[in-house]
């Protein structure tokens, strides 16, 4: 279960902004980044947003390049600024 990064609050399906996930999605597809995943909801208790990165490994990755590409990912991340908007990176097992 997602949990908002600002107040810890639960994050379930109607609060993920479906036009907004679809777009980055879309953008996602069409420049060729098939080992990602992005969901963006905002938070019901508080209004801050949140986007999930959900990142996998690449065929043949180890699980030490698959940390280090995602800790990349944080540090970008970190730089994009927007109001009340996180970005949240996660290594999963899967898309």
């Amino acid at each position: 279960m997602r949990q908002c990064s600002h107040c810890g609050s639960a994050l379930t399906r109607p609060n993920l902004l479906k036009r907004r996930s679809m777009a980055m999605e879309a953008e996602r597809r069409a420049k060729g980044l098939d080992t990602f995943r992005f969901r963006y909801y905002t938070c019901p208790s508080c209004g801050y947003d949140d986007v999930f990165l959900d990142v996998a490994a690449l065929p043949g990755e180890t699980p030490e390049d698959l940390h280090r590409r995602t800790r990349a990912l944080e540090r970008l991340a970190r730089r994009l600024h927007a109001d009340r908007t996180e970005v949240i990176v996660s290594e999963v097992s899967n898309l």
